[in-house]
């Protein structure tokens, strides 16, 4: 018999209060959803819903994405990157909302997350967007190394936004994983 978890909503470890998520985090990159202090076992599965909508409250969707996390080992700590093609290149300003389904491994009931939301804004104080060929400030976490996280994999990811498909990988595994998210189709050395 398991014992049920309580879900705390995600988080943007890197979201500006003020400002949410703009490009002085550098989207193209992707945008980190960190999930923490849950006690995730070996062979849970984590589902994240996002939706990019083009308003600052969420009902105008533009984009959608589901990615699927693979726990591999115990842990507390899960984050997944949103990618940047066909999801949060969709929009110029706008908003961001994150929920998870917990899918434990023991064959207990999935339990959904409550959402959350940040703002999102890729246009510039000169009125200028930014982007991955735009050149822009630098990021203010340029040099931070990612955070370590523990082993996981991402396993399973579907865009829908209008003729897109992404996949999300994982690369470096062991110890301090790094999500990264690509999308399908030719792969370029220097996406992502």
């Amino acid at each position: 018999m398991s014992m049920l978890v309580a879900l705390d909503h995600p988080e943007f470890p890197y979201a500006e209060p003020a400002h949410g998520i703009t490009c002085w985090q550098k989207p193209w990159n992707g945008v980190l959803v960190r999930v923490d202090q849950i006690p995730f076992k070996a062979g849970d599965e984590l589902t994240f819903d996002v939706t990019v909508c083009s308003d600052f409250h969420g009902p105008t969707p533009a984009a959608t994405i589901k990615g699927v996390v693979s726990i591999t080992a115990d842990t507390t700590t899960v984050d997944y990157t949103i990618p940047w093609d066909g999801v949060l290149d969709a929009v110029t300003e706008g908003s961001l909302t994150v929920s998870y389904t917990l899918t434990p491994s023991d064959g207990s009931e999935p339990t959904t997350s409550e959402g959350a939301m940040v703002r999102y804004s890729r246009r510039q104080r000169v009125g200028a967007v930014c982007g991955p060929d735009s050149r822009t400030t630098t990021s203010r976490h340029v040099g931070e190394q990612p955070p370590s996280v523990p082993a996981f994999a991402v396993t399973d990811s579907q865009a829908t936004a209008p003729g897109t498909a992404a996949r999300a990988c994982c690369t470096g595994l062991a110890g301090g994983a790094v999500l990264t998210s690509r999308p399908l189709g030719p792969f370029s050395p220097d996406a992502g």
